[in-house]
């Protein structure tokens, strides 16, 4: 808000803005501010100003002015968002936020300005992969407004496959092939061989191994892969 010094005679010039700052004497010309307000009430959508000067002629002499009108300071809300699960996921992952801010009768959640929620505890599913941008728009009854905004990081999922033989023999050596797209760099992967009710788990560095089937039935084979950033995919196949 800015203040226009109407005072005639006046060497020296203070306004009192009647917020508890301190008095200021710092204007350029006539002109005093811009002077932001705030509500200092805990209570309450808005609170009543009346500003005030004091004057002072070259002998010293004082006098006050009460303005005539009255300032209206409206509350801004306050956003105080928080992510329950973090801010980086897997592909797959849902993602939870929230808003516990003060003051607000109305909510916008967007994901690179796209509206994905109103409410003030969501969650939602990636839909891309990199990094976006999570913003709440939070408003009051008065239209004033708080914006807050938290980057999204989602990370991509490796891919897993299986290949192996039209023919499985029992008690034989069989040979399976494992791709595995790594995405954002792998970590690590796991080979699952059920002959039930033997269960056998091989951890190696081989995507090509081999395994015997010693009963009748049926089976599965599993692969698992894991990147560096904790994301997971796997594939099973049933052999006979």
């Amino acid at each position: 808000v800015k203040f226009t010094n109407k005072s005639k005679d006046a060497t020296l010039s203070y306004i009192n803005y009647n917020d508890g700052s301190p008095l200021d004497s710092s204007s350029v010309g006539d002109i005093f501010g811009p002077h932001s307000y705030t509500v200092i009430s805990p209570v309450g959508l808005y609170e009543e100003v009346v500003p005030s000067i004091i004057v002072y002629d070259s002998l010293g002499c004082g006098a006050s002015y009460e303005s005539e009108d009255t300032i209206l300071i409206y509350r801004t809300p306050k956003t105080n968002t928080y992510f329950p699960n973090g801010t980086k996921f897997c592909k797959a992952d849902q993602i939870y936020f929230g808003d516990s801010g003060t003051f607000t009768s109305s909510r916008s959640w967007l994901l690179d300005n796209d509206e994905v929620s109103l409410r003030s505890f969501d969650s939602i599913y990636p839909e891309k992969y990199g990094l976006s941008l999570l913003t709440l728009i939070s408003k009051n009854s008065n239209d004033c407004t708080d914006t807050s905004s938290q980057e999204i990081e989602i990370y991509t999922n490796p891919e897993v496959s299986i290949r192996f033989s039209d023919t499985i023999c029992l008690n034989s050596q069989e040979e399976f092939q494992g791709t595995i797209t790594d995405g954002s760099g792998l970590d690590s992967f796991v080979w699952l061989f059920n002959d039930s009710p033997r269960t056998e788990v091989k951890l190696s560095n081989d995507l090509s191994p081999t395994f015997t089937f010693e009963s009748r039935g049926q089976k599965e084979v599993k692969l698992i892969g894991v990147t560096n950033n904790g994301c997971i995919d796997s594939s099973a196949v049933q052999p006979f």
